[in-house]
C-alpha cells in the first residue's frame, strides 16, 4: 500500500470514528439541523475565499497547491480524469492529523457538543470538496445530478461561469449558495484591497495562465486551444 492510500484510508477511518461519536450527540445538541445547515453554507462560503485566493494570488511556477488550482483552467476536464481518492488526498493530509488530536478531547467531552458536531462536518466538507469540484466538470446522472439540481452541490452549468474570462465570480465549489450573494458584494476586490494592504501582490489569473501555458508540453491540449477547436 503506497503512501497515498495510506492517508485516504486513514481519512476514511477518522470519519468513521467522528460519524459514531457525533451521531449519539445529535439529540442533545439544540437545533441540530440548523447547525448542521449553518455549516454547510458557511463551508461554501468558505471555499469562495480560498478559491479566489488561490486562483489570483501566488506563484504559479512552484509546485503545490497555487499550480494546480490555477493550471486547472487550462485544463478544467484534468479533474474528472482524477479518482475520488486523488481528488480528496490534498485536503486529506492536512485533516487527518487535525481531526485525530482532537478526537480525544472529544471523547473526553472537553469540547461543547455544537464545536464537535460542526467541527466534523467542516472538516469532511472541505476533504470532499475536490469531489463536488470534480462532478461539475463530468457528466453525472441518478443521485448525483439529483442533488445538482437540487443546488445541494455544485452544478455543472454554473459552474461554467467561473472558467469564464476575467475569472472574477462563482468561486464557491461545495453547493454555490454564496456566489450571488458574494459576488454582488464585490467580495473579490474586498479581499484585493485587504490582502494588498497586508503586502500580498496579485498575480491574476489571466496572467498566470499566459506563464502556465508556456510550460505545457508540446501538443497538450489546453482550455483556449479546444475553445478554438
Amino acid at each position: 500500500m503506497g503512501r497515498e492510500a495510506v492517508w485516504i484510508w486513514a481519512w476514511y477511518g477518522v470519519c468513521l470514528a467522528w460519524m459514531v461519536l457525533v451521531s449519539g450527540w445529535l439529540e442533545p445538541v439544540p437545533y441540530w439541523g440548523l447547525w448542521l445547515l449553518g455549516g454547510y453554507a458557511l463551508a461554501d462560503a468558505g471555499s469562495y475565499f480560498f478559491h479566489y485566493i488561490v486562483d489570483h494570488y501566488g506563484d504559479p511556477a512552484r509546485p503545490g497547491l497555487v499550480r494546480d488550482f490555477q493550471l486547472h483552467h487550462l485544463e478544467p476536464w484534468g479533474i474528472a480524469r482524477k479518482s475520488v481518492g486523488q481528488a480528496i488526498l490534498p485536503a486529506a493530509r492536512f485533516a487527518v492529523p487535525v481531526m485525530a488530536l482532537l478526537l480525544l478531547p472529544a471523547l473526553l467531552e472537553w469540547l461543547p457538543n455544537w464545536f464537535c458536531l460542526l467541527g466534523f462536518e467542516l472538516a469532511a466538507l472541505w476533504v470532499f470538496t475536490q469531489v463536488f469540484h470534480r462532478w461539475a466538470h463530468m457528466p453525472v446522472h441518478g443521485l448525483v445530478r439529483w442533488l445538482q439540481r437540487l443546488h445541494l452541490v455544485v452544478d455543472g452549468r454554473a459552474h461554467q461561469r467561473h472558467h469564464c474570462a476575467p475569472f472574477d465570480s462563482h468561486f464557491a465549489v461545495i453547493n454555490g449558495w454564496s456566489n450571488a450573494p458574494l459576488d454582488r458584494l464585490g467580495v473579490p476586490l474586498l479581499l484585493d484591497r485587504m490582502l494588498q494592504r497586508l503586502g500580498w501582490r496579485k498575480r491574476g489569473l489571466q496572467q498566470s495562465l499566459v506563464l502556465l501555458a508556456t510550460q505545457l508540453e508540446p501538443g497538450c491540449e489546453t482550455f483556449s486551444s479546444r475553445a478554438r477547436s
